[in-house]
């Protein structure tokens, strides 16, 4: 099947290939702090002291900061969930936008999600159709995705040009946690996702 460019399977290909490198960062990430630093001079079995838990609450993951839709994107997305008409969002700025993505993510409501994408033929990358074939599991699950888009809503949003931009935000405290959520404005002017939108 062809997308709407009429380029072939090839983005399929790279989102599931993109998906299995995060879940490998995050995997090895988690493995990597359980890990004692090696010591030749001491025992590698050795029972933590109690003065040790303070540094293992440290190494915890990240804490998840909670996604709150405001009473109009809570409105904006219910109705777009029923009947997917764009019109719906021409007054929502690009992080309501970005918002309400997410929350389809975390509702798993695949078809919601898919229709906030960019509707701009050179930016599509994948149709409907071959979006319904991908596989749940490389879809990530609710932890990665709470992780991935932590702080986003305290992000601050940075128009590249006159139609693009991107949210930047911080997933954690940690200054090397700096990310980027990129939307593209359409053709009639309504903010949408762009595809694989993580930066």
């Amino acid at each position: 099947m062809e997308n709407r460019n009429g380029k072939k399977h090839l983005m399929p290909i790279l989102l599931t290939a993109v998906l299995l490198l995060t879940g490998s960062y995050y995997l090895f990430e988690i493995i990597m702090k359980n890990q004692p630093p090696h010591d030749a001079g001491k025992p590698t079995h050795q029972v933590p002291l109690k003065e040790d838990a303070g540094e293992e609450l440290e190494e915890s993951p990240i804490e998840i900061a909670p996604l709150v839709l405001t009473d109009e994107e809570s409105e904006a997305y219910a109705s777009f969930s029923e009947n997917l008409d764009q019109e719906i969002l021409r007054s929502l700025s690009p992080m309501s936008i970005a918002k309400i993505y997410v929350q389809a993510i975390l509702d798993e409501k695949d078809e919601v999600r898919y229709e906030l994408f960019t509707d701009r033929p050179d930016y599509i990358m994948w149709t409907k159709e071959e979006d319904e074939q991908f596989p749940k599991q490389d879809r990530g699950n609710r932890r990665l995705t709470e992780e991935t888009y932590n702080h986003l809503a305290e992000g601050e949003f940075v128009e590249t040009g006159e139609d693009e931009g991107y949210i930047k935000y911080y997933r954690s405290e940690d200054p090397d946690s700096l990310m980027g959520f990129k939307l593209i404005r359409n053709e009639n002017g309504i903010w949408q996702v762009a595809f694989m939108p993580i930066q």
